[in-house]
């Protein structure tokens, strides 16, 4: 099952990127990677009711629900204008096992529901992530798994930071938390009473993070832009492979995977 196949149906991709993504996938290399990391993570996972926390878009809801047709998704996001998209999205992709909610995930009130949680770069966009941790903890069923693929504090600045400007104020509007290292972020995990099941840094500064700065020099959303996008996409493609296939010490983000203790 192709991941982000629900860019072939939302309402707000053009015919461009869809006949790219038909050639070629995933263009935006930090979606490539953190999708893989994500099936690599969860593959041999057996769930039947899952959260995607911070759904966003929902490339991860539609791809669980389409390659899982058995199990029940719910999806929640913050962003009504976004869960109506996704709500559209869901009519043209005529799938039955998702539902989408717009709630705080700082206010989930689930008890032993879920077999599997996951949440992929949201919880940077929440302060007070050790109640979110203790919530999905609490809405997990027993030996259930949480997900995690977040951010950590930048042990350098990212590649060509100094032409990224834009992107650093959006960041710094957007990332409300605390950026914390590796060793706070599984101690908040283990806190909430999960135990931690398999982690792996991800983005490292010459594979991945430098796919994602390049990627990110032609992010303002013009043609040109688009087309320039394209035209490095087999250099950040490379790079994005080399990420996936290295083993490091150091990163800019961590994908985690916990179970419910």
């Amino acid at each position: 099952m192709q991941f982000g196949r629900a860019r072939l149906y939302r309402a707000d991709i053009g015919a461009v990127e869809r006949t790219y993504f038909r050639l070629f996938g995933l263009a935006d290399p930090s979606h490539f990677i953190r999708s893989h990391y994500f099936r690599r993570f969860t593959k041999d996972l057996k769930a039947s009711k899952i959260l995607d926390a911070g759904c966003g878009a929902a490339d991860y809801t539609f791809f669980i629900a389409e390659q899982r047709p058995q199990a029940l998704v719910h999806a929640v996001d913050v962003d009504d204008a976004q869960i109506s998209r996704n709500r559209d999205t869901l009519k043209r992709m005529m799938l039955k096992n998702v539902d989408f909610a717009c709630q705080d995930i700082t206010t989930l009130n689930a008890n032993e529901i879920y077999d599997l949680i996951i949440c992929i770069d949201a919880l940077e966009h929440i302060y007070d992530q050790e109640t979110v941790l203790h919530n999905f903890h609490r809405a997990l069923t027993k030996d259930g798994s949480l997900y995690l693929h977040i951010p950590l504090a930048r042990p350098c600045p990212v590649p060509f930071s100094r032409h990224l400007h834009s992107m650093h104020e959006w960041s710094k509007r957007e990332h409300i938390a605390p950026m914390r290292t590796k060793d706070e972020l599984l101690k908040m995990i283990e806190d909430a009473g999960l135990q931690i099941s398999q982690l792996q840094y991800t983005f490292s500064y010459h594979a991945g993070e430098l796919a994602c700065s390049l990627f990110a020099l032609f992010h303002e959303d013009k043609m040109s832009n688009r087309i320039a996008q394209g035209l490095i996409s087999p250099i950040t493609r490379m790079l994005a492979y080399l990420d996936l296939a290295s083993i490091r010490e150091q990163g800019f983000a961590l994908a985690v995977l916990a179970r419910k203790a």
